[in-house]
């Protein structure tokens, strides 16, 4: 547990920290993974073309802040 939220391997959705899913009820807003797998590319292609100075890599994975927007 972490947090006092029981986690899981990475994948499908839910609230992702660096590794983890913690279980969290889906919303309509959500990135299909057909979408995400659309998305990703781009993020990931900027985020390694500016990275952190501080090296930091970020606490929450980049899928949950899409879906964040899109609530």
């Amino acid at each position: 547990m972490c947090g006092g939220v029981a986690s899981r391997p990475v994948g499908g959705h839910g609230h992702v920290g660096l590794g983890t899913v913690s279980e969290r009820k889906p919303y309509k807003t959500d990135v299909s993974d057909e979408q995400w797998a659309l998305v990703e590319p781009v993020i990931a292609a900027w985020k390694a073309a500016h990275p952190s100075v501080s090296g930091h890599q970020g606490r929450y994975a980049m899928r949950e802040i899409v879906n964040a927007l899109l609530y």
